[in-house]
């Protein structure tokens, strides 16, 4: 560990500092095991999810077929349940497949959407419940210890061989995780924009007058991204990632002109 200006192998520094690196291991795995597998689990579990209702999404205007080839009504598109048309008009019932029951239909599988949407909305706000506390350690850790790995590694003769190599080997691990959280905040934030995309090039403008109504508000709704973050701050993003670099490499400028002039 290095701190700047700082003799740690003095007694008043080295026992607290033991104690500091002990409960900063222990922070360093609990925020290890979230970055490197609980959040990304996480977003992966929930762009399946999105993916689902991206292709269910492309076929709306569209006549709807199963597997085999048949015409199909629907149901649930959470679960993949629907029903097959023929088998709802049989016989003289047939006569009342109408354009009506269509619109209908198209109207009844728009609504199915966008309870599949609310219910992903839904789970992605627990999502960022449950990570906020985190995400606090995180952006309070980052800081320092980036200033901390660029003066310790970009200044020369401050560590001897071995040390060295070992602090290069810890930041590089330290980066790597950082960048995997923020490469998971910035694919959360554009789940809200694929499906956009999705409605926008799907051919819903041949729906009813009564479906078409609504796809505007949807598209109007989602056209922004919902980013990871701290009540609206400090999001999860690549552009607060490049600006949290920019400051620690604007500290460690700081630290060597110190250096230089004592």
């Amino acid at each position: 560990m290095y701190i700047p200006f700082i003799d740690i192998t003095e007694m008043r520094y080295y026992v607290p500092l033991c104690i500091m690196q002990m409960c900063l291991g222990l922070l360093i795995l609990v925020a290890g095991y979230i970055a490197l597998i609980l959040m990304p689990l996480t977003t992966i579990s929930l762009q399946v999810h999105y993916d689902l209702l991206n292709d269910y999404t492309k076929i709306m205007g569209t006549i709807h077929y199963n597997p085999s080839g048949q015409r199909v009504f629907h149901m649930n598109v959470r679960k993949g349940e629907y029903v097959e048309v023929e088998s709802l008009f049989r016989g003289k019932r047939r006569k009342e497949l109408n354009s009506r029951v269509y619109q209908e239909y198209e109207y009844y599988f728009m609504k199915q959407l966008i309870q599949y949407h609310q219910e992903l909305r839904l789970m992605r706000r627990k999502i960022d419940s449950y990570l906020k506390v985190t995400w606090i350690l995180r952006t309070g850790l980052m800081g320092p210890l980036l200033c901390t790995c660029m003066y310790a590694l970009l200044t020369p003769g401050l560590l001897s061989t071995v040390i060295y190599n070992k602090f290069i080997l810890e930041s590089i691990g330290f980066l790597m995780a950082s960048l995997f959280v923020f490469l998971a905040g910035e694919l959360l934030a554009s789940f809200n924009l694929t499906w956009r995309s999705a409605l926008y090039n799907s051919p819903w403008y041949k729906c009813s007058n009564k479906t078409k109504k609504v796809i505007p508000l949807l598209l109007l709704l989602n056209q922004t991204h919902d980013y990871h973050s701290l009540n609206g701050l400090i999001p999860c993003s690549h552009e607060y990632m490049v600006r949290m670099i920019k400051m620690a490499y604007s500290v460690f400028n700081l630290l060597r002109v110190r250096r230089l002039n004592t």
